[in-house]
């Protein structure tokens, strides 16, 4: 279980997370932070203001993606992790729907890396409480 952040600058209440079209891992993930601030930064970069939601995630075996740059050895080749790192700069870890279910069938229920933490369905998110932020 984890305690974590999201910063959004929808308008409105969300009541169930949604994958995003993007991000740092890939798209078809729904993001968290494990720092608030990274999430204000989120929730304020566009508008100068947004929400922040503080969550639970209901997650016990993330897989922590190294820092050094390595490819998942079950997810990508040497090769393939060679031609996703040309076509998307330097994120050779981005990921595509396809590989959330070799993380699954691998025992992983989130990707974690740094301060983040992507999980793969929203049932696993309870909202605790949210906040209105002003950059």
């Amino acid at each position: 279980m984890y305690t974590a952040y999201h910063g959004t600058d929808y308008y409105g209440d969300i009541k169930k997370f949604r994958k995003s079209k993007s991000g740092a891992l890939g798209s078809g993930l729904i993001y968290f932070s494990i720092d608030k601030k990274n999430a204000e930064y989120y929730a304020t970069k566009e508008r100068g203001e947004g929400d922040v939601y503080e969550v639970e995630l209901n997650v016990s075996n993330p897989y922590i993606l190294p820092y050094n740059g390595e490819p998942v050895d079950f997810i990508l080749s040497p090769a393939k992790a060679a031609r996703r790192k040309a076509e998307n700069g330097n994120y050779c870890y981005w990921l595509k729907a396809s590989d959330y279910n070799k993380f699954i069938k691998e025992g992983y229920d989130s990707v974690m890396y740094r301060d983040e933490i992507a999980v793969f369905s929203a049932d696993v998110v309870k909202i605790i409480g949210k906040e209105h932020v002003k950059f």
